[in-house]
């Protein structure tokens, strides 16, 4: 890791609580605040906001108040971080109330603030906030305080290989066929998502919703491999993104979550992201899918729907459309005994 990055991490816990969750750090004591602030937070906690941080740290609204009214601090932050959900290289990914709007939110605050980051999160939040759909994560705010970037997101449940636990794979298809109407927008706006795979796939109340638009573009030829490996298409690697790109990534995704692994396995143990990629790249131009055995509850059926959108060369690909159909008509059972693919001109 950047030492300048690491030591940026280690200064962020300023008023920050430690990365434990929501009850836990309840029981230390109360929230703290973080965000643009009032001059006397007080008046922003009305009865919702106790009643959104109650539910949220499983205590009594009385218990709420009572903590809350305690601190005597007349000016506070806008947002009550109350429990770490995530932190990456880039980012800490706090669970938040946005005592403003009375809402649960998810707070991202960035490591990092020069030109490029900056850049980069207004293009991720400008192409998120073109889409008001029930499958696309919703921004709801974006600022520099007191040196940090941030952005405000709907407060999710868990990513998609989270959730899918437990779950008929029928349930699963449904939160993938959700998942693939947000992506389809997003192509319709005539733009790439870029990374789509189970962790950028949030479910919310039962609801699947596409995130994480960091590298969000226009279909193109670019110098940079970029997404992750196991999920990246071929034409990919070699410096062309568009949206056949992303439905191999959605492919790759929906085989991970109803099999339990990635379509070409995983990269060699030790391998660094560079050899990852190009190994299992490799093994997606080749064909070599990993056969494991399938579980016995997931239809035969989903695999022979799937493939050919994994295929090597773009052209031989279905459109997206076309595989969220076969796989529409898979869910209700309407499944012809065999697929045809025309090959797209």
């Amino acid at each position: 890791m950047n030492d300048a990055v690491e030591d940026r991490r280690q200064e962020f816990p300023r008023g920050v609580p430690p990365w434990r969750s929501c009850q836990e750090l309840w029981l230390i004591g109360p929230p703290r605040s973080w965000g643009p602030v009032f001059t006397d937070a007080r008046r922003l906690w009305s009865p919702k906001v106790m009643s959104v941080v109650a539910s949220r740290v499983g205590a009594p609204i009385t218990d709420v108040a009572g903590k809350l009214l305690a601190d005597k601090a007349s000016a506070r932050g806008r947002y009550l971080l109350l429990g770490t959900i995530a932190r990456t290289r880039g980012c800490t990914v706090f669970a938040a109330v946005d005592q403003l709007l009375a809402r649960e939110v998810a707070l991202k605050v960035h490591h990092d603030s020069d030109d490029e980051t900056t850049w980069r999160l207004l293009a991720e939040v400008q192409a998120m906030t073109r889409f008001d759909h029930p499958n696309i994560l919703r921004v709801h705010d974006v600022g520099d305080h007191d040196g940090w970037l941030y952005s405000v997101m709907d407060l999710c449940d868990c990513d998609l290989l989270a959730w899918k636990g437990g779950e008929a794979w029928s349930e699963v298809l449904d939160r993938l066929l959700e998942v693939g109407r947000g992506l389809s927008l997003v192509h319709a706006a005539g733009l790439v998502h870029g990374d789509v795979k189970p962790a950028n796939v949030l479910v919310k109340d039962g609801v699947a919703k596409l995130g994480d638009f960091g590298l969000v573009t226009t279909p193109g030829w670019s110098g940079r491999v970029v997404g992750t490996p196991g999920f990246i298409a071929p034409e990919v690697a070699d410096g062309r993104r568009g949206h056949e790109g992303d439905l191999f990534a959605f492919a790759c995704c929906a085989w991970t979550c109803l099999f339990g692994g990635p379509p070409f396995g995983e990269p060699p143990p030790g391998a660094d992201v560079s050899a990852a990629t190009m190994v299992l790249v490799e093994r997606a131009r080749e064909g070599q899918f990993n056969e494991g055995e399938a579980p016995s509850s997931v239809s035969p059926t989903v695999t022979a729907t799937l493939r050919p959108a994994l295929r090597s060369d773009p052209a031989e690909r279905p459109t997206l459309d076309q595989l969220l159909g076969q796989l529409s008509a898979l869910r209700s059972a309407r499944v012809p005994t065999r697929w045809r693919w025309w090959p797209r001109r």
